[in-house]
């Protein structure tokens, strides 16, 4: 896969990490019936032909409840996946396909002191990009920076001093 690009890697190995996530969360849903997720646009359209302004609002409401509930399961499955994969093994499934792994710039390289760090950095880093895409107004900035940055830095890696780094050398 040489010949892509930094940005075209990037961009592929967070499509590799969505689809690995989204195989687990279906796969759960499905086994464990979650029966908030699957009916949530038909219900909407159901809910646009109540007549009555107070009858649509409270289903609208209870709708949107369940659909923040999907969502937050999403992220906190994101934040858990990523995590730990970063403070295991340095890369996710995605990244490491493009041979990537993420380190930090601080603490010592190898050790317990270097779990002890990452497992401080991480979680934090995981979690501000997780706001970023719930928010949206930081993720135009952090996308900005992504395009206009040098090789290999991103928004991120410069608040929690990390970088990507090739896994040979």
């Amino acid at each position: 896969m040489k010949g892509l690009g930094y940005k075209n890697e990037k961009i592929l190995s967070y499509g590799v990490d969505a689809l690995v996530l989204t195989a687990v969360l279906l796969l759960t849903w499905l086994l464990f019936g979650y029966p908030h997720v699957f009916p949530y646009f038909q219900e909407l359209s159901e809910a646009d032909a109540i007549i009555n302004p107070q009858e649509y609002v409270q289903v609208a409401g209870e709708i949107n409840d369940r659909f923040d509930r999907v969502l937050l399961e999403i992220f906190f499955a994101w934040f858990v996946y990523e995590t730990v994969c970063l403070i295991i093994w340095q890369t996710t499934l995605g990244r490491r396909i493009f041979r990537k792994k993420v380190v930090c710039q601080v603490g010592p390289e190898k050790g317990a002191g270097a779990v002890v760090v990452r497992c401080l950095i991480f979680p934090a880093r995981t979690a501000v990009k997780l706001l970023c895409f719930y928010l949206m107004i930081p993720i135009v900035l952090a996308g900005a920076w992504y395009l206009f940055s040098k090789k290999d830095i991103t928004l991120m890696d410069r608040i929690f001093l990390t970088r990507t780094v090739s896994m040979d050398g």
